[in-house]
């Protein structure tokens, strides 16, 4: 065999390793809310990932991989109630705005069930992917289903599949409507509070190195139910306590140079001003005390009572 042959042999190989499957795994996927169990196909050489709230996102539901890619994704429920599908674009356009996002959302429903995306850039690991987003009302609630999607040239066809993978989804009756049924991937939802005017949810933690200074970043859902603007940041400060060991952490003022771009919007969000009746994401800075205690959020207890507080399963330093 000649060199030339040989080189052609090997790429072809690394091509016929690389490319992913054009079509969904006939294999059943099941993830549960605290409103619904779910059921639906990934596609063919995804993986679940069993550890999802920690490597992807705190509220998150089910998690998996690409084995073939750097490809992954996450489905996590929003606060909100079945919608139309005018009210859903409506709703995922202001919340793209609320993140300093300006997009069109694309309509992919199905027949029964009303489903729009968009796509925008995102850094994960330091690494900038296309990050597909796509929002499903069901018969109970409303899902954010998010791919993250190398920047390569096999995205076109993944996001075919991402189309598909979320067209499957199907909602299953529980026995007792008053209960969540269990599920192999299913794990409760933690660092929720909610009262009369607003609603704060903790949706994971990053860690990222500023000077030689280890500071945390955690990432929050905030919807303002209120009649007047607010500013999340400031209520964050009022309803949250956050703990290192037996140290309370000190929130920063300033973002890290070293802070990724999507976290730079978060934190930006958390500072600005809320209307009435809107939700939005948003993210705080604190300075770690070590590398290894573990880090405590917890809820003022007269502005919510009973609500327990979450340890947070810090990501990679971003």
């Amino acid at each position: 065999m000649t060199s030339r042959s040989l080189i052609t042999l090997l790429v072809s190989l690394v091509m016929l390793v690389g490319c992913s499957s054009d079509k969904l795994s006939e294999e059943e996927q099941t993830f549960t809310t605290n409103k619904q169990t779910y059921t639906f196909q990934l596609p063919e050489g995804w993986e679940m990932e069993e550890n999802y709230q920690t490597v992807f996102n705190q509220a998150a539901v089910f998690g998996a991989m690409d084995t073939n890619s750097t490809g992954m994704m996450f489905i996590r429920p929003t606060d909100q109630e079945p919608m139309s599908e005018e009210a859903l674009t409506t709703w995922v356009t202001e919340q793209a705005a609320a993140q300093d996002i300006e997009v069109t959302p694309e309509n992919v429903s199905t027949e029964t069930t009303p489903i729009v995306f968009y796509t925008t850039t995102e850094a994960y690991k330091r690494k900038d992917m296309w990050s597909h987003r796509y929002y499903v009302s069901t018969d109970s609630e409303v899902l954010e289903c998010r791919f993250y999607s190398p920047k390569d040239g096999s995205d076109e066809k993944r996001q075919k599949l991402f189309e598909q993978v979320v067209q499957s989804i199907q909602g299953s009756e529980s026995e007792d409507k008053g209960t969540t049924k269990e599920s192999s991937s299913s794990q409760a939802l933690t660092g929720k509070a909610e009262n009369e005017d607003l609603m704060i949810q903790v949706l994971g933690a990053d860690k990222v190195e500023e000077g030689g200074q280890q500071l945390l970043v955690v990432r929050y859902a905030f919807r303002n139910k209120g009649t007047t603007a607010i500013v999340p940041a400031e209520e964050w400060g009022k309803a949250v306590t956050v703990t290192q060991g037996e140290t309370t952490l000190a929130v920063q003022t300033e973002s890290p140079a070293t802070l990724s771009s999507e976290n730079q919007l978060l934190v930006t969000a958390g500072q600005t001003a809320l209307n009435e009746r809107s939700a939005t994401e948003a993210a705080a800075i604190y300075s770690l005390k070590d590398a290894g205690s573990a880090i405590k959020v917890s809820f003022n207890e007269e502005l919510f009572p009973g609500v327990s507080p979450v340890l947070l399963e810090l990501g990679e330093s971003n």
